[in-house]
């Protein structure tokens, strides 16, 4: 039930604490619990979760998708969008997250919309040359693609196993089927039985 939410918002369980803190000696009272409990900041969940995932060697691919899921309304509000989409390595990415609360915190951006029109002719073309890419490895290399991160070689891995082992079964089904010449002599030998045979 919660598992979009969580995508969106990793410390869904564990809400952050203000800052603020009552002066030593004061009653705490409700609405100072009530008020002490704020929403994480997007965009510090997200440089978090990226220094994380490079720590452990998650795929960069990866961490984009969880980054559009943490911060993917201020990357478009602050136009990094493109630049979090085109990251090859996780210090890209966070150069772009960087750059995105500096514009947010600076107040002062104004949203481009030039900039906005040349990201959407971009991701068309991107988004070309990528069917283009996919459609050029299928072609010669069959269904599989070469992606980055360790997890996902060795799935690739496997599934190759898997489909060469599946083909050389196959394979030897073929092989074990009688030729023209084998069928000829089956069936001499059929006809032959059938003629000697004597009836009741």
């Amino acid at each position: 039930m919660s598992a979009e939410e969580v995508l969106r918002n990793p410390a869904l369980f564990s809400p952050s604490v203000s800052t603020e803190v009552k002066a030593e000696g004061a009653e705490a009272t409700p609405q100072d619990s009530d008020s002490a409990v704020k929403l994480p900041d997007p965009l510090e969940l997200a440089i978090e979760y990226v220094t994380a995932a490079h720590t452990h060697g998650t795929p960069t691919t990866w961490a984009i998708r969880h980054v559009k899921y943490i911060a993917e309304r201020l990357l478009m509000q602050y136009q990094v969008h493109d630049d979090i989409l085109e990251a090859t390595t996780a210090e890209h990415i966070l150069t772009a997250l960087h750059t995105c609360r500096q514009r947010r915190d600076s107040g002062t951006y104004v949203f481009d919309r030039l900039l906005q029109t040349q990201q959407k002719v971009q991701f068309a073309d991107r988004a070309r040359d990528r069917a283009l890419r996919e459609q050029a490895d299928r072609e010669l290399h069959g269904p599989l693609q070469q992606v980055d991160g360790t997890f996902e070689a060795k799935k690739l891995e496997r599934a190759a196993r898997q489909r060469a082992a599946a083909l050389e079964k196959k394979r030897k089904c073929i092989d074990d089927l009688p030729t023209d010449d084998q069928d000829d002599q089956n069936q001499a030998t059929q006809d032959e039985t059938l003629f000697y045979e004597p009836t009741a």
